[in-house]
C-alpha cells in the first residue's frame, strides 16, 4: 500500500507519505507474517523538521479450533530527523 496526504497549496495536512508491505503463510493451524512499513512526513507544528519512521512487524498464531485464534505479534520502530 501506497499513501500520501498533504499535497497541494490549499491543504492544512502535515505532508506524509507511507509505504506498506506484507506477507503471510499459513500451514495447518498455523500462521506466520511479518509486515514493514516506511514512512516520511514534516511536521509543521515541529518547525518543518523532517521525520522518518521505519517498522518492522513479525507476528505467527495457532488456530486452537473454529473462531479461537491464539498470536503474538512483535514491532521494532525506530523513528528519526533529517538533523540526526
Amino acid at each position: 500500500m501506497y499513501y500520501v496526504s498533504g499535497e497541494g497549496p490549499a491543504s492544512t495536512l502535515d505532508p506524509k507519505e507511507v509505504w506498506t508491505a506484507g506477507l503471510s503463510y499459513e500451514t495447518g493451524p498455523w500462521t506466520v507474517g511479518v509486515v514493514l512499513i516506511d514512512s516520511e512526513w514534516i511536521s509543521f507544528s515541529s518547525l518543518d523538521i523532517p521525520w522518518r519512521t521505519e517498522m518492522i512487524q513479525v507476528g505467527g498464531g495457532y488456530a486452537l479450533g473454529v473462531g479461537v485464534d491464539r498470536g503474538l505479534d512483535i514491532q521494532f520502530i525506530e523513528m528519526s530527523t533529517a538533523h540526526l
